[in-house]
């Protein structure tokens, strides 16, 4: 009932965000620019590649540091889990649904311990908010957006900037040292229910202290996956509309709205960042965009995540099963029957027929 009633408050929470966004779209001619302007369906396109590429990134950071704690974990493998709790993120539970997910599927897999399956999509989850936030940053220097911002988007960019540096000091408190004081181990352990696991978690997190270049390379592919993502909402305004911020621009723009993403929600809040963002930054000599266009832009991003994650599961979950049956198969039928085998099954036949042609001739020829 509990659980019915949280569901509930969400999807009504979400509801409520598009609504006011669709309304405040209808004061404006945001719906007849959309219908009389001409869409760039290549752009399109190129939005859609370049969003799917940043959902791969997420899915191999992943496979990487499952990876980093020693549990062996393919690629594909990576990408089928992942795309399994992708396809649970837009439902109602939200992000904190499918990381539960994937945490269970690979400590079912046998091939980890539980607090090392939950290690890594903590750290998964971490790293991806905590480079999100510094692109972020990086986008507002580099745009001098914070110069003319003002009232609740200057404290805005200003809660970007805190949020980066404390969790670069938060890395360094988590990873550096050596080891932790006994006594924290001792307090954390001494709470009731949860203190053993905490301490064995705690405990395979500092594991990744010995993966410095394959937390770089996590680094990297957050910092790609982002880019990514940013293009793809540059790429689809301009396929939607005339004037829009540029790249630049995006590359705060996206970043910050998709931080929103932490909130608990279905839809609503990345969809309502973007779109008031949208309304504060310059995009041409025009101006701003109006209300009701990031929504529009929003939408679309959705709509692509929502594809991707009915593509995914139509192949991960009726097809590679199906074609993992074959392979098997054949690989079974291929024990059975190895080549070597057979090559010695057809030579010893070849020389059979070769002695049983011989002997006949010599019985056929005179004596």
């Amino acid at each position: 009932m509990r659980r019915a009633l949280l569901t509930a408050l969400k999807l009504l929470a979400s509801a409520g965000l598009i609504g006011y966004l669709l309304w405040d779209a209808t004061q404006s001619d945001a719906f007849g620019l959309l219908l009389r302007q001409p869409k760039n369906w290549s752009l399109l396109v190129l939005a859609a590649v370049c969003f799917v590429a940043s959902a791969l990134f997420c899915f191999l950071r992943w496979g990487y540091l499952v990876r980093a704690l020693g549990v062996p974990f393919s690629h594909g493998e990576a990408l089928r889990l992942g795309m399994i709790g992708y396809l649970v993120n837009l439902a109602p539970m939200g992000v904190v649904g499918g990381d539960i997910l994937k945490m269970y599927m690979l400590a079912r897999l046998r091939r980890s311990l539980p607090e090392e399956a939950v290690a890594s999509v903590l750290v998964d989850r971490a790293l991806g908010l905590y480079t999100l936030f510094v692109v972020a940053s990086f986008g507002i220097l580099w745009t001098g957006f914070w110069q003319t911002a003002t009232g609740e988007i200057l404290w805005l960019c200003r809660l970007v900037w805190m949020i980066a540096a404390g969790g670069f000091l938060a890395a360094l408190v988590v990873l550096v040292p050596r080891s932790w004081p006994v006594w924290m181990t001792r307090l954390v352990g001494a709470i009731p229910w949860v203190g053993n696991p905490l301490v064995r978690l705690g405990g395979a997190i500092r594991r990744y202290r010995a993966a410095w270049p394959t937390l770089a390379v996590c680094v990297l592919l957050t910092a790609f996956l982002d880019l990514a993502f940013a293009s793809a909402v540059f790429f689809t305004a301009q396929a939607l509309f005339v004037t829009v911020p540029s790249w630049k621009m995006h590359l705060m723009l996206a970043t910050v709205s998709n931080s929103a993403g932490v909130v608990p929600l279905p839809v609503g809040p990345f969809e309502f960042v973007l779109d008031r963002l949208y309304l504060v930054v310059p995009a041409g000599s025009h101006g701003g965009m109006q209300p009701g266009q990031g929504l529009m832009v929003a939408v679309v991003i959705r709509f692509f995540s929502v594809v991707l994650a009915a593509s995914g599961a139509v192949y991960f979950l009726l097809l590679q099963p199906q074609i993992l049956a074959a392979a098997r198969g054949a690989k079974a039928a291929a024990c059975l029957h190895p080549p070597e085998q057979k090559d010695a099954d057809s030579l010893s036949s070849a020389v059979a027929g070769k002695q049983k042609s011989a002997s006949s001739t010599l019985a056929l020829s005179p004596k």
